[in-house]
């Protein structure tokens, strides 16, 4: 009896052996197409630009994302992608960005507004600068200065004097990407 306890003992520990060596080998294989199946990252989109916007990686309609969210893509091979952001339902690039995913990471692509105000001060003083009530700083006389990233829709800017008097002000729409201007002038 004792002889039959050792070699089932025997037997199992060899089949327990060769699962060991089984699986050790399915896990360290890819599969056949090449594509790593342990492989698994990410990329976080943020809307950030003030508009819905259509998602697109490498030529292909992944998801529609409204202002103000974020959303996940995945299922996706390591290697180098291109994102666009289109305004929905139009053909304006809002944003673009060629990422190289080489690692199980979580990537994030943050989609700003496409826009830029340049404001030029020939007011003859230095003004501080306020865009929709925040103020963004101080411009000297005959300084230009480059607002980035301003999202779609009305923003209020104003030029405050130092007697706190307002020298200037405009709304500007941001419907498409392009250069805006504002010139401040007595």
């Amino acid at each position: 009896m004792l002889k039959q306890i050792k070699q089932r003992i025997n037997r199992s520990v060899g089949l327990i052996f060769l699962i060991g060596i089984l699986l050790f080998a399915l896990t360290s294989c890819k599969s056949p197409s090449g594509i790593d199946t342990n492989f698994e990252a990410t990329i976080t989109v943020a809307n950030l630009c003030g508009a819905t916007v259509e998602i697109y990686m490498d030529d292909n309609l992944i998801f529609s994302l409204a202002n103000g969210f974020e959303q996940v893509i995945d299922n996706f091979v390591k290697g180098s992608h291109l994102l666009e952001a289109f305004k929905a339902g139009t053909n304006m690039l809002v944003a673009m960005e060629a990422i190289d995913i080489s690692s199980s990471d979580n990537y994030w692509w943050d989609i700003f507004g496409p826009s830029r105000i340049l404001v030029t001060n020939n007011y003859g003083e230095t003004l501080r600068i306020m865009v929709n009530g925040s103020y963004l700083g101080d411009l000297d006389d005959t300084f230009s200065e480059g607002i980035t990233k301003v999202t779609f829709g009305e923003h209020k800017l104003d030029a405050i004097k130092s007697n706190d008097e307002i020298a200037a002000s405009i709304t500007i729409d941001i419907t498409e990407v392009r250069d805006y201007f504002w010139t401040i002038q007595k």
